[in-house]
């Protein structure tokens, strides 16, 4: 039970990591520590997730981090926690998403990690991702669903999620009809949609809208533009 805990706080480490210095690497990145010490100063942030169970994610951030990074810090932090609830839903077979991000004291008694934020090899600050216990337990479930209940010798890292496929498709609109008119469709029907021509369609992808764009051809085929992001994905 030690070993599947350890490797589950390893698992949100990893997965912390890799978010993080994905979008954060030309302003530096951050490194595992044994030890790491946040003052008064320090902006504690708390993530909960959507899913089969209650989770939650806390993450300390310094404020010479702060000072180095560009942009809001929660804007920082919610693409990490976006891209670890997409990563954890996939090896857990079930739909993760994000809550709202709130802005929290500093949690007590909880497992922690610690970072080190450095920048051509200088240390620009520390961070603390802080771990609950029913977080782990999760994540200890989700590694053995996603290894068939064969142990990893390592953490689950986000490389290892990289080439699951998820099913991506557009929408154009959506409309209710009775049955009855369904039930009169025939060759050369038209079903009128929600959806104005200039307006964007949606990128779905498992089920979830993530973004807009502009509908183009390319060599032949349809594609989509994209135009926006959503930061938070929507079922």
């Amino acid at each position: 039970m030690i070993k599947k805990r350890n490797l589950a706080l390893d698992t949100a480490a990893e997965l912390f990591l890799t978010a993080f210095n994905g979008k954060t690497s030309e302003h530096g990145a951050l490194e595992r520590t044994e030890d790491a010490h946040l003052d008064a100063r320090a902006r504690w942030f708390r993530q909960t997730f959507t899913g089969p169970a209650h989770l939650e994610l806390f993450a300390g951030i310094s404020a010479e981090v702060a000072d180095v990074l560009p942009g809001e810090l929660t804007e920082l932090l919610d693409h990490v926690f976006q891209t670890m609830a997409r990563a954890i839903g996939t090896a857990a077979g079930s739909m993760v998403s994000c809550d709202a991000l709130t802005e929290e004291m500093s949690p007590q008694g909880l497992e922690t990690v610690a970072y080190e934020l450095r920048h051509d090899s200088i240390e620009a600050g520390s961070v603390i991702l802080a771990v609950p216990d029913v977080t782990i337990t999760f994540l200890a479930d989700a590694i053995q669903h996603a290894t068939a209940a064969e142990p990893l010798p390592t953490p689950l890292h986000m490389d290892a999620l990289m080439n699951v496929d998820l099913p991506v498709s557009i929408s154009f609109g959506t409309t209710e009809m009775q049955l009855a008119d369904v039930l009169k469709l025939t060759t050369g029907s038209i079903v009128e949609f929600n959806h104005m021509l200039n307006e964007p369609v949606s990128v779905v992808v498992n089920d979830c809208l993530v973004a807009r764009g502009d509908v183009v051809v390319v060599d032949g085929n349809y594609g989509v533009r994209i135009s926006e992001v959503l930061s938070h994905p929507q079922k």
